[in-house]
């Protein structure tokens, strides 16, 4: 599963502020890293939601209600 690095990292090679080989810098992180909870925070405001699988697990037994 991607982590939030991954997100902003690809976002900004992107926009083409890091090429492809590139590192971002600990600044563009920072700034890639506020943007994106501003975009979190944005969606519950507007009350919608970032869909998220939970696996729930059931042991069925024959002959029981």
């Amino acid at each position: 599963m991607p982590s939030a690095n991954d997100f902003v990292t690809g976002a900004l090679r992107l926009l083409g502020v890091v090429g492809a080989n590139e590192t971002p810098s600990s600044a563009d992180m920072e700034y890639g890293f506020d943007r994106l909870n501003d975009w979190v925070d944005a969606q519950q405001l507007d009350r919608l939601t970032i869909h998220a699988l939970s696996r729930t697990t059931k042991t069925l037994t024959a002959s029981t209600a």
